[in-house]
């Protein structure tokens, strides 16, 4: 109970915060910030966001996954744009995966751009509510219950667009959001069979989903 009421006032409190920054307008506004796009490894992006979730997440037995295909190539982006867009994701995932669930994380070249998804066990979405996740103040059956404004992923799909790429919010019995970006070409995060990890060590094949987290 203690940490249902902890989870909740940690959600009021990022929805009142995200309604006065988009109220307020300006650099206060994640989305009107001025854009920096910078060269990020896709891999380090998404290894460190796993330790972070897996952290928060550990008294509820979530396991956090990272799998990062092959080849996958840097993204060209702005790193606080990413961050929030990625923790968008993460947070939508975290609110509905139950205790002793799996929170996946995976990267691939998707033409000239890179796919991030986030895979979560919790429900999904049906169609009518996906077509409309990402519309500001728009909530879903699921999250009738909880507390939050709707803004969250509204924001990401702002950032991502800003950026040159979308978010996607895929309908289906699971939860499934991603998010595709520009590709910073030509080169490469990983090499073929090797999944390169932010602490300098590696994992192979990298075509295998590489676990962090809670057994």
């Amino acid at each position: 109970a203690a940490d249902d009421a902890a989870r909740a006032l940690a959600a009021i409190d990022r929805a009142e915060q995200l309604v006065d920054a988009m109220t307020r307008g300006g650099d206060a506004d994640p989305r009107r910030r001025r854009a920096r796009p910078r060269r990020i490894g896709v891999s380090g992006a998404l290894w460190s966001l796993a330790r972070e979730w897996d952290r928060r997440l550990v008294g509820r037995h979530v396991r956090v996954e990272v799998d990062v295909a092959p080849g996958t190539p840097a993204v060209l982006v702005d790193r606080g744009a990413l961050d929030d867009i990625l923790g968008a994701l993460m947070r939508n995932a975290a609110d509905f995966t139950p205790g002793g669930g799996t929170i996946a994380l995976s990267a691939r070249p998707e033409g000239a751009a890179v796919r991030i998804e986030v895979h979560d066990s919790g429900p999904g979405f049906d169609p009518a509510e996906a077509r409309t996740a990402t519309e500001p103040f728009v909530r879903g059956a699921a999250a009738a219950a909880r507390p939050g404004a709707g803004l969250g992923l509204a924001s990401a799909s702002a950032l991502a667009t800003r950026a040159g790429g979308r978010l996607i919010v895929t309908e289906g019995t699971e939860g499934r959001g991603a998010v595709e970006l520009p590709a910073a070409r030509p080169a490469v995060e990983a090499h073929e069979g090797t999944a390169t990890r932010p602490d300098g060590l590696s994992a192979t094949p990298a075509s295998e989903a590489h676990r962090v987290g809670v057994p």
